[in-house]
């Protein structure tokens, strides 16, 4: 710039030329201006130029006396060779620290690892009792030392742990099982291969499985996939999950701890493969690729095989019929994951050989949801079987608690007889839940004054909560119609106004807006939704049933880092 504005005002009669300074040698930056010009007007003019835009000037006459001074030239050789000699020093420092900075790479990993075996060590061995109190500084002076603790060994590694004392005559080492108080809290051992950990660490975040309890991780497997394709039924999206799914697990091993933020989602890969898998499937009931019908059979002269018939999709009528189908089709999945629970509530009572809950809470909970969502899903079969009556089921369940000795529309031969019945059940499960666990502990005389209000107190909390979760625990799995719904008619505005376009530039044009909206709201934010949906009706619906997870987790002296602890060190 300051050499436009010396050109312009002296009409170019002068000669500029422009040195920058190296900036590595020096702490500003900086630029030296060497003009030459004609007359004393126009060297004024240039000093002028210069000072006004904050620079420094000097005239060649002050120079050259000043640079005639034998010691001055003396001095800037002098010191010529100092800035070489430090620029050297400087390179050699950082050849230096090249070299150091690639041992230290090499090296880092093994010394992290070993730190953190330390750190483990030592801490195991603050938890064990010692024979004096004297402080240690370094390892050698703890020989002669004697330690004394308490642990839990799992069974099949009991054998291993007397196979190596004996192997190892020299290792002063001597144990003794300990008889357990009666009231002794077992930590729970669980042994997962990579496919099994990411549903256990699932159930975990719920709560830990009790000593000898029914691990639900087992049944998860099975149900958060089935619930999240319910709700994100899509043969294209399914299929989106499916490969990034593979392309996770073939390359996990390069793509382990350095992912960063998206750590979680490689340790969930085999969850995501099985969510692909339940999108496929739901996908293929729904007759949905990216919101687009398609048909794999001819039901021009025959029923659809399976799923929905593709000819529903371009009737009048179709938003209704698939409302009314996907409504009735979340309550009846709903029955079916909630009476699983129920069913394994009586298994873990029995393993647990607890007679008092399995008769006097278990049984008449599982008689009463069976009974009352039973029948509700008994309504909803037989009106899609029987097509000669279709009265409708809303009006059937409230007549049937508020007027339930008449009958207004007959939907099968006694039908009276059987909603008395279904009601007499369900309103004995009430006080058989409140009464009957207190009346026979009082009975039996097991329990004092202060015990005793407590156990009213719990049979009361149980017995609201259960009779309030029979209405909101079975509207809860209507989210499964309401996400399903909403998944489907965002994909179908997505491409109606990208690629669904008349115009073929226009798709052309569209396409990456289109692909982006997949990925990043259909795939990510639908997805997500999903998944969280999937894991509250897991979490409170199906284990509210049976698991409390009030368990302690096993956790022996381990040298295995995990991503979260890599990170701490």
């Amino acid at each position: 710039m300051i050499k436009s504005v010396i050109e312009t005002v002296l009409k170019k009669n002068c000669y500029i030329e422009l040195v920058d300074v190296d900036f590595e040698t020096t702490e500003k930056q900086q630029s030296i201006i060497l003009a030459y010009s004609f007359g004393d007007i126009s060297n004024r003019k240039i000093i002028e130029i210069i000072n006004t835009m904050g620079g420094k000037s000097f005239s060649s006459t002050e120079f050259i006396e000043d640079t005639t001074n034998e010691k001055y030239f003396m001095n800037l050789i002098k010191e010529s060779k100092e800035v070489d000699e430090e620029r050297k020093s400087l390179k050699q420092l950082e050849e230096k620290l090249k070299i150091l900075k690639k041992e230290i790479g090499e090296n880092f990993a093994t010394w992290k690892s070993v730190l953190y075996r330390e750190r483990m060590i030592y801490e195991t061995l603050n938890k064990i009792n010692k024979s004096t109190d004297e402080t240690y500084t370094d390892i050698n002076n703890m020989i002669n030392e004697s330690f004394t603790g308490e642990c839990w060994v799992r069974k099949k590694d009991f054998d291993q742990l007397n196979n190596l004392i004996s192997s190892n005559k020299d290792l002063k080492f001597y144990y003794e099982e300990i008889k357990l108080k009666p009231n002794e809290v077992y930590p729970t051992a669980f042994t997962n291969n990579e496919f099994m950990e990411s549903f256990q660490n699932l159930t975990n975040v719920f709560g830990v499985p009790k000593y000898k309890e029914i691990n639900p991780a087992i049944f998860l497997v099975f149900t958060f996939p089935f619930m999240f394709g319910s709700m994100f039924g899509d043969i294209f999206h399914g299929l989106i999950l499916l490969f990034v799914s593979l392309f996770m697990i073939k390359n996990f091993d390069k793509l382990n701890n350095n992912c960063g933020v998206l750590q979680i989602l490689l340790e969930g890969r085999f969850i995501i493969l099985l969510c692909s898998f339940g999108a496929i499937w739901f996908g293929l009931l729904y007759t949905d690729f990216a919101s687009l019908s398609f048909s794999l059979f001819n039901s021009t002269t025959s029923n659809y095989p399976i799923g929905i018939n593709p000819i529903w999709h371009h009737s009048a009528n179709s938003m209704a019929f698939t409302n009314n189908l996907k409504m009735k089709l979340s309550l009846i999945i709903g029955f079916i994951h909630m009476e699983l629970g129920c069913l394994i509530s009586i298994a873990n009572s029995i393993l647990s050989n607890n007679r008092i809950d399995l008769f006097c809470t278990v049984i008449p909970q599982v008689l009463a949801f069976t009974l009352f969502l039973g029948y509700l899903v008994f309504l909803c079969i037989y009106k899609w079987l029987v097509t000669v009556n279709h009265p409708s089921l809303v009006g059937v369940l409230i007549g049937m608690y508020t007027e339930p000795f008449t009958i207004t529309d007959q939907m099968y031969p006694g039908q009276l007889y059987v909603q008395l019945f279904i009601v007499s059940i369900i309103i004995a499960s009430i006080p058989w839940m409140l009464f009957s666990k207190p009346i026979y502990i009082l009975l039996k005389g097991r329990s004092n004054s202060d015990q005793m209000l407590d156990t009213w107190i719990n049979s009361g909390i149980h017995t609201i909560e259960f009779s309030l979760g029979l209405i909101s625990n079975t509207s809860s799995y209507l989210r499964i119609w309401a996400v399903s719904l909403a998944h489907n008619q965002l994909t179908s505005v997505i491409h109606q106004f990208t690629i669904g376009a008349n115009s073929f530039v226009k798709k052309i044009v569209l396409f990456p807006v289109y692909l982006t909206a997949t990925l990043l709201i259909l795939i990510g934010l639908e997805g997500l939704s999903a998944c969280l949906h999937a894991l509250r009706l897991n979490w409170i619906e199906f284990f509210g049933k049976f698991y409390k997870g009030e368990g302690v987790m096993f956790e022996p002296l381990n040298f295995k880092l995990s991503h979260e602890e890599l990170y701490d060190l």
